[in-house]
């Protein structure tokens, strides 16, 4: 087994480790992002009308860390985000 091989190996193990325990322990992964935030909003427009107060609020937080933390967000988007949260 050559280098590579032993590195991708490596990984594949390590992926395969992270995701089997994923529901035991988050290791600190966090996959919601700004993409899977703007599809919640959506749905929730869609199934709920937006009504839910505490949805929203949720979701305004959410909008708001993203505006502080996320670099692409300040750099890219953060006229459209500021839009979302108002």
């Amino acid at each position: 087994m050559n280098n590579i091989e032993k590195k991708v190996e490596f990984w594949q193990e390590l992926w395969e480790n992270l995701i089997n325990n994923f529901l035991k322990k988050s290791y600190g992964l966090v996959i919601y992002n700004p993409h899977i935030l703007i599809d919640d909003i959506i749905s929730e427009i869609e199934e709920n009308d937006f009504r839910n107060q505490d949805n929203r609020n949720y979701f305004r937080s959410k909008i708001n860390y993203y505006l502080k933390n996320d670099t692409i967000i300040q750099e890219k988007l953060k006229s459209q985000f500021k839009i979302l949260v108002k």
